[in-house]
């Protein structure tokens, strides 16, 4: 089976991200994934607060870090939806930077949906069917 295609973000270093080595911090890193994820979503039409009538929690983070970025690096976040099951979502991102797309991080970040009302999990919604199956454009 053929994998669907990455859909690009691109967001800059800023210095909040830096850390005591003056390079991208993991928690930098965290904060920029979660703005990447938000800017995926919002393309789609989907708010992670509201996914027909789940909140959307990441569940776990796993961060394979590949090479360093600096203050005003471009940072290319590449998303795609990895695996689904039928109460958690698995969305891949490769991150590299600037022109040469140089490789700085590989990141799974795995997502459940819990009902707004009673906080269980519910399954995955229709809302994130867009994801699924989107093909590039």
């Amino acid at each position: 089976m053929q994998q669907p295609p990455y859909f690009t973000v691109d967001l800059s270093v800023r210095v909040a991200d830096l850390n005591y080595g003056n390079h991208l911090g993991y928690n930098g890193l965290v904060s920029l994934l979660h703005h990447a994820r938000l800017e995926y979503f919002k393309h789609f039409g989907i708010n992670e607060l509201d996914v027909d009538g789940a909140t959307a929690y990441i569940k776990q983070l796993k961060v394979d870090y590949q090479g360093e970025a600096f203050l005003h690096d471009v940072l290319h976040f590449q998303y795609r939806v990895f695996e689904t099951t039928r109460a958690v979502c698995t969305f891949e991102a490769l991150i590299t930077k600037n022109d040469d797309h140089a490789p700085v991080a590989h990141a799974f970040e795995t997502m459940i949906l819990l009902d707004n009302q009673t906080k269980k999990v519910v399954k995955n919604s229709n809302g994130f069917a867009k994801l699924i199956d989107y093909r590039g454009e």
